[in-house]
């Protein structure tokens, strides 16, 4: 993993972290893949190919959610 890439990967999961340290998402960078699944419903999974192009769909997914 480059290291743009692991910082990414920690900017992300560090984001999508409540103040208690639970996850919003479980998110992972794997063999170029970027993926977030929430855990409020663990059968969905949103994949991405940039660390940026994962924001937005977090972004909006979380808006969709309405949590």
């Amino acid at each position: 993993m480059k290291a743009e890439d692991a910082t990414s990967l920690v900017n992300l999961q560090q984001h999508w972290q409540r103040d208690d340290g639970t996850r919003v998402y479980t998110i992972a960078f794997d063999d170029g893949v970027w993926s977030a699944v929430p855990e409020a419903d663990p059968t969905v999974a949103l994949i991405a190919r940039s660390a940026y192009e994962l924001r937005e769909i977090l972004r909006e997914d979380f808006s969709a959610r309405r949590w």
